[in-house]
């Protein structure tokens, strides 16, 4: 039977931590689900250095390695580490999320939808950096596809304005902007009565910009579809600059559209 890694399994809970907070939205009682997945992820997080330094320091008596050690105890193992970077910070929140997890399991918990929503932004906020300072990757190259909708409504959510994202520096907004731009991906032309309807062209695609993996003006891939008004995404009609033919009446009159199963594409 294959087994499952730690780190794997870090990635299961805080993949379900997020799919909770999207369940969150019509039963808040799943955002104490969604914290108590992010802090167990957060939990094997740890376990993980541990293991990378030594795998019989998972385990709370390493001379008969049966339990493994608490989050608690995974903490404190890994001050005592010199060669891994536990700053008091991190103690600081890592301390409080152990005390939160204690609240929810172990006592009644008072249902504060606007408090606990609060509180898990911040535990993902702190993993997000996390995650980056002792792996040196990214957590969303591990984020569920389907998911990324989610987790970029809770990136717009950080304290911190300016996140790293897909290799950048970036507003704590764009990620969202990007999920949400892959959903148009038609622009419509209103005809007399109707409209018609024609694909956007996609970064990258047909030789565009062969040099470039990520466009210079919007910072879409390749592969995906510009961000609304960038200045690089041509016009399927007249080619020249989307974003005049969509403000400008002398352009070709087109608005972003998402298709619809009745819709169908004018080919030019």
């Amino acid at each position: 039977m294959e087994k499952i890694s730690l780190i794997e399994n870090s990635y299961t809970f805080v993949n379900e931590a997020i799919l909770n907070s999207r369940k969150a939205k019509l039963d808040v009682k799943y955002l104490s689900f969604s914290i108590l997945h992010l802090i167990q992820g957060l939990e094997l997080m740890l376990k993980h250095l541990l293991n990378k330094e030594h795998p019989i320091l998972i385990y709370e008596n390493i001379d008969k390695p049966k339990n493994t050690v608490s989050l608690k105890q995974a903490l404190e193992r890994l001050i005592n580490i010199s060669n891994v970077d536990i700053e008091p910070n991190e103690i600081k929140i890592i301390n409080r999320a152990i005390s939160q997890r204690n609240k929810i399991v172990h006592h009644e918990y008072e249902l504060n939808p606007y408090q606990q929503y609060s509180i898990f932004i911040q535990l993902f906020e702190f993993i997000h950096y996390f995650h980056k300072k002792h792996f040196k990757i990214e957590l969303h190259d591990f984020i569920d596809k389907k998911l990324w909708r989610r987790e970029s409504e809770l990136l717009s959510d950080f304290k911190q304005e300016w996140i790293e994202y897909r290799g950048q520096k970036v507003p704590n907004y764009f990620p969202l902007e990007i999920v949400l731009s892959q959903k148009y991906t038609a622009v419509r032309q209103k005809i007399g009565s109707g409209y018609k309807f024609y694909a956007r062209n996609v970064f990258g695609i047909n030789n565009e910009f062969p040099e470039h993996d990520t466009c210079d003006d919007c910072g879409a891939n390749r592969g995906e579809y510009h961000l609304d008004m960038c200045d690089i995404e041509r016009c399927p009609i007249c080619h020249g600059a989307l974003m005049m033919c969509i403000i400008s009446d002398r352009g070709c009159n087109l608005d972003y559209w998402i298709l619809k199963r009745k819709d169908e594409l004018d080919i030019i």
